[in-house]
């Protein structure tokens, strides 16, 4: 189990900037030159706060989990100022993936996000990740398999067709 203080996530809402990319060759006059497009790009905070915290997990020198991953973050925020938990869980899974903790983010069954108030009026996390001991899907589907093999395959009538 890790068991981690990182620093507060930075929300979804404030993870990228969007661009317009005007080309060279635009004309708005002209319906067949090439149209302005946007691409988001991530922001210099998000850079950094990734880079400081998958820095600090790989400090902690874990193998990557193989099976699924239980994932619990405590939101510690300084005011009670409303946030949505769920706009700071795709920064951190993917940081967290990418630091080599685990393989993927779809291997988180059991994610839980909540939000306290911090004591000392500082913003922070904390993040608790466990491999659990079973592939929940595995045992599901076994537990499937064998009431299927008890089932006994009943033969099936045959109709007749009477054409009176």
């Amino acid at each position: 189990m890790i068991e981690i203080v990182i620093p507060f996530p930075i929300s979804i809402n404030a993870l990228y900037i969007e661009r317009v990319i005007v080309p060279k060759d635009y004309d708005k006059d002209d319906k067949e030159s090439p149209k302005p497009y946007f691409i988001k790009t991530p922001t210099k905070e998000a850079d950094q706060w990734k880079a400081q915290v998958s820095a600090m997990l790989k400090k902690l020198g874990h193998l990557p989990m193989k099976g699924d991953v239980r994932l619990h973050c405590i939101l510690y925020v300084k005011n009670k100022v409303r946030r949505d938990c769920g706009n700071f869980s795709k920064l951190l899974e993917d940081t967290i993936t990418d630091s080599g903790v685990f393989n993927d983010d779809s291997q988180i069954v059991d994610g839980t996000y909540s939000k306290r108030l911090s004591p000392d009026k500082k913003h922070f996390a904390l993040l608790k990740i466990k491999e659990l001991d079973t592939n929940v899907f595995g045992v599901a589907e076994r537990k499937i398999a064998k009431k299927r093999s008890k089932r006994v395959a009943k033969p099936k009538k045959k109709k007749l067709l009477t054409l009176f």
